[in-house]
Parts: C-alpha cells; structure tokens; sequence
C-alpha cells in the first residue's frame, strides 16, 4: 500500500509539472482577425465584439458610427430602502439620465468629448480605448 502511495505521489508530481497556470486560452480573447484577407461576420474586425467603432477593417466608417447599449436597471421587490438615497422606491435611479451619452460627442481634445460626471460609462470607455470607442444609448 505503501509503495502504491508513492507511486501515485510520483505520477501526480510529474503530471502536475505539465499544468501551465497562465495559458493562454483560445476562447478568452476577442479573435480579433489581423489578416485583411479573411472575410468576418463583425464589421468591428473582431468575430466576438466590436474593439473600436472608427474604423471597419481598413476602411474609416460613418461619422455616427458608435456602439449601442442598453442598461437596465431592476429594483427587487423586498429591499427595503436605498442608504445613499439615489433610488427612490418605485421609481427610476435619480442617476438615470447621468450614466450613458446621447448623442455622440467629438471634441478638440477626445478625453473632453463626454463628461465624468453626466455621461460616466460614455466617457469612461473613450478614455480606456483612447478614443476609439464610442458608446452611446438610444434615447
């Protein structure tokens, strides 16, 4: 029993050295396709979501090109009541207007085309993309 102990403290060793933690794995990137040749279902160059919304592979796209969202917001039935209050029972967030730009913005300096404090998810995805992604919510 004791050898068969052993034997299978020497096979889990030497299996586990062909484990790589930090592999890369094929289906946690965006399969963004670099070859300009290789026709894609996305027009944003990327099969799974768009990287940018300026371009369409080589080509500029249309001046109102940006990315649609929708955000929803759900108040449970039970909860009883907001501590910061900015979410009246019953009703839409007192924030609700101050999260995601309108209408697209473009400014002399593109970090100044939406503002932090009206338009946050909008301004905050053009400064991670710097730039290249604008996201916008149907009115």
């Amino acid at each position: 029993m004791k050898t068969l102990i052993i034997l299978f403290v020497i096979f889990g060793t030497i299996v586990s050295q062909q484990i790589h933690a930090q592999m890369q794995m094929s289906n946690f990137d965006c399969q963004l396709i670099s070859n300009s040749n290789v026709a894609t279902s996305s027009s944003f160059r990327g099969s799974v979501k768009p990287n940018r919304t300026d371009s369409s592979g080589n080509n500029l796209a249309p001046s109102d090109s940006h990315f649609p969202v929708l955000v929803v917001f759900v108040q449970f039935k039970n909860e009883a009541n907001d501590p910061r209050n900015t979410w009246p029972l019953d009703s839409a967030p007192v924030y609700l207007d101050n999260v995601i730009a309108k209408v697209k913005n473009v400014a002399d300096n593109w970090w100044d085309s939406y503002d932090p404090d009206t338009e946050v998810l909008s301004s905050h995805w053009l400064e991670v993309s710097r730039e290249f992604f604008m996201l916008l919510v149907r009115t």
